[in-house]
């Protein structure tokens, strides 16, 4: 499918429009960020021989209640020859430097016990939603026999933004009696068959499957024990099941934050981790290409696509994340709340598709230069097609925080629900791409342990994690929907007609979107 509409100008005229716009961001240098972080390159300084590195982190629309939060994931990288080697931080020291809202909360820090970045976040509650705009200190831990002195003078910093998701129960599966909710939806066993209520997880404990009342069940399941008569035993505590607190990306990965991790890595991994091996994609709005030896996103703020299970593996060891579970984007999406009847990611069945791609003030956008939005909240087949009209066309991916920025612009009475958001603020759980998730009934999925990517990825370039999936993609299942399906083609939130499918090719729907066990 063409990147541009036909309405557009020539092939070889678009592909002179992308680059050039490639070559300026090759001018600009830095890491490319998610639509609304945006992260300074790092300059190591160093205190009384305590090394830091210094750099500048913003973004809009920052929240912090009593109960939840978003959060910038900061890590660090210093070029190394092939793959950058990360630099791990201390577990305390930091601070901030300066604030520029000073009528908005300071910088907070917590750091993992592995030191592979840093969460930063918003020092105190507040009532509304308001910009960061911090320059940090990230304390160094440097290896023993390491010197300050050993430190190059500039480094990278790496931004990820995430959503805190705080623990507490919560249930997965739909309302509806049996043979009326979503294909394959969890329910709880009960005497009554033709009852099949949502099933509510209030611990870290294990969860026994298809076992008689009050255990964990799905149809595709109860058809196997069926068919074999075997039991398959309980989901193991070790398993993170979504009760105890995590951090999930708020955003799907962007071509612009990909392309930042492909610059990272030499030429001979690239072949790898490229996602259409031809070193540029126009196809399904995706807008990577190799200028000048570097990998650049012409919409660096655009979702992701054309990734492989072995991509996402890569990208999420690489930054010191994981996988998210399947139970982790249920909570995500619903929270603690009670589960409605065929309900989307944001609580409720309405669902709204715009076809056109607007610029502020409501005409069709001409260009996509981060203030264009959608008429709609989520990114889906609407019935006419998935084609897009405005701004670059066609059909794909568009903005990570393109429904956002439309429902904070407008006095809607639902924000969540205008903005196509999760409880926890997460963004696109529902269309866009489809959601890699770690399913819950496969014994390679049942062997995830959560274990988090230490930086350092195994030869050509591939996740080393024991516990996680292999990179055939057996244990991996897809939720969520994408672009290229309506409603009932899997949008649900506990539509799991794809809840264990590998799913392991680039397809024009498949991204990344990574969560971390909250320290």
């Amino acid at each position: 499918m063409p990147f541009f509409l036909s309405r557009r100008p020539p092939a070889n005229l678009r592909r002179f429009l992308v680059f050039v716009v490639l070559a300026v961001l090759a001018a600009a240098g830095g890491p490319a960020q998610a639509a609304e972080l945006r992260v300074s390159k790092g300059t190591v300084i160093v205190e009384e021989g305590t090394a830091f590195v210094e750099v500048d982190v913003s973004w809009r629309l920052s929240w912090r209640n009593e109960t939840n939060w978003d959060a910038a994931w900061l890590f660090v990288k210093r070029r190394g020859g092939g793959q950058d080697p990360h630099v791990r931080l201390a577990p305390s020291g930091h601070r901030m430097v300066s604030n520029a809202h000073p009528d908005q909360p300071g910088a907070s820090f917590t750091v993992p016990s592995d030191g592979m970045g840093a969460f930063v976040y918003r020092d105190a509650p507040t009532n509304e939603r308001g910009a960061n705009d911090w320059t940090l200190r990230l304390k160094v831990a440097l290896p023993e026999d390491t010197a300050p002195s050993d430190l190059p003078p500039t480094v990278t910093v790496y931004g990820v933004e995430m959503v805190y998701v705080p623990d507490g129960p919560f249930s997965v599966g739909d309302p509806q009696p049996t043979g009326e909710a979503p294909p394959d939806a969890f329910y709880e066993q009960t005497a009554d068959t033709t009852q099949a209520p949502p099933y509510r997880i209030t611990d870290s404990g294990p969860i026994p499957l298809c076992d008689g009342p009050g255990s964990l069940c799905s149809p595709e399941m109860r058809e196997e024990i069926r068919e074999d008569g075997r039991r398959l035993g309980s989901i193991p505590a070790s398993y993170p099941n979504g009760y105890d607190a995590f951090y999930l990306m708020k955003y799907e990965l962007t071509q612009g934050q990909y392309a930042a991790f492909l610059r990272s890595l030499s030429n001979g991994q690239t072949n790898s981790r490229d996602p259409v091996s031809g070193r540029t994609y126009e196809a399904d709005r995706g807008t990577i290409a190799l200028v000048g030896g570097q990998y650049l996103a012409g919409r660096p703020d655009r979702a992701c696509n054309f990734l492989t299970w072995a991509d996402a593996a890569a990208y999420m060891d690489w930054a010191g994340l994981r996988p998210m579970t399947e139970f982790e984007y249920t909570k995500a999406a619903r929270g603690p709340a009670e589960p409605v009847a065929d309900e989307f990611a944001w609580g409720s069945t309405t669902i709204t598709h715009g076809d056109t791609i607007r610029a502020p003030g409501g005409p069709e956008a001409r260009d996509e230069d981060g203030d264009e939005y959608v008429r709609g909240n989520a990114n889906y087949d609407g019935g006419g097609g998935d084609e897009h009209v405005g701004g670059d066309g066609g059909a794909g991916p568009l903005r990570v925080d393109i429904f956002e920025t439309r429902a904070h612009r407008t006095e809607a009475d639902n924000l969540r629900e205008a903005s196509g958001a999760g409880y926890y603020d997460a963004l696109d759980l529902t269309g866009s791409l489809f959601e890699r998730a770690i399913t819950a009934t496969n014994e390679d999925g049942l062997r995830f342990r959560g274990t988090h990517g230490n930086g350092d990825l195994a030869y050509p370039a591939q996740a080393s994690n024991k516990d996680w999936p292999p990179l055939d993609g057996s244990g991996i299942g897809l939720r969520g929907g994408n672009y290229r399906r309506g409603p009932d083609q899997g949008l649900r939130l506990a539509d799991r007609r794809f809840g264990d499918y590998r799913g392991n090719y680039r397809g024009a729907a498949m991204g990344i979107r990574g969560a971390r066990t909250a320290p």
